[in-house]
């Protein structure tokens, strides 16, 4: 039995696949794709037949927000298929464990509010107005203070496999899909924000707070879509504090000789 698992995916080839570089034995790694022909000496390809007739989006975030279809271990870290492994995840696997959390997210580097997210994939990402309202419209019908601070990203997690992930995550999925102005939201990460900053306190989970640093570090790279090219790098990503359910939090970050205080 592995300790935990590593997932990724990839629909439509949207991505290049990128092979681990250095693997972890005690690591299981799940690549779930609709490419039949795709081969891999490093992960286990899973081609789910009950994505087939769905949206390249629909299929992301199917897998995205049911990572325990797939992995058979009790942590899953969940990457995006445009994140290169360059060194094992042993490390931040340990750390999450010792910090008795139920949920690693990166905080979001740049923005804590979910309002300005909008306005900056409305200004920058072409996205449609129209969502932004209808997103909006429906987290202020459930009561959300936009001035609340904790705006999360969904690009890469770590997950536990517990009843309050299982039940947060699936709040998510149902959302995008009821919300969606084209079968499904695309834009997700602020809804996951909204889900998150609305739990109950009995069912909040316990959050180990991320960098972005550990997604621009020695351990992992983002790279632009189809490419090997790194994102540019922001200093932003390296700041050392954010916002965990209107909280002020040090955000972790991964180095090769990181040792704790």
């Amino acid at each position: 039995m592995k300790l935990y698992s590593v997932l990724t995916y990839n629909f439509n080839d949207y991505e290049i696949m990128r092979e681990p570089k250095e693997i972890d034995p005690d690591c299981e790694y799940i690549y779930i794709t609709d490419n039949e022909n795709l081969k891999s000496n490093i992960w286990k390809i899973i081609v789910d037949h009950s994505l087939d007739d769905l949206s390249p989006f629909e299929k992301t975030f199917r897998v995205r927000y049911n990572l325990f279809n797939y992995a058979t271990t009790q942590v899953c870290i969940c990457l995006d298929g445009s994140i290169q492994i360059n060194k094992s995840l042993r490390k931040l696997y340990n750390d999450f464990i010792k910090s008795d959390c139920e949920l690693g997210i990166n905080v979001h580097p740049e923005r804590e509010r979910i309002d300005a997210e909008y306005l900056t994939w409305i200004r920058y990402r072409n996205y449609p107005v129209i969502n932004a309202h209808a997103c909006m419209s429906f987290m202020e019908s459930h009561g959300y203070d936009f001035d609340y601070k904790g705006l999360y990203q969904a690009t890469f997690r770590i997950v536990k496999n517990t009843q309050k992930n299982i039940e947060i995550d699936h709040t998510v999925f149902n959302i995008l899909k009821m919300i969606g102005q084209d079968g499904i939201e695309r834009l997700d990460q602020t809804i996951y924000s909204f889900v998150l900053n609305m739990c109950r306190d009995e069912i909040k989970p316990k959050i180990f707070p991320m960098s972005q640093q550990i997604m621009q570090s020695e351990f992992l790279t983002w790279n632009l879509h189809k490419t090997n090219i790194p994102i540019p790098f922001n200093k932003c990503c390296i700041k050392d504090d954010g916002w965990i359910y209107c909280n002020p939090v040090k955000l972790y970050k991964l180095y090769l000789d990181y040792t704790e205080d």
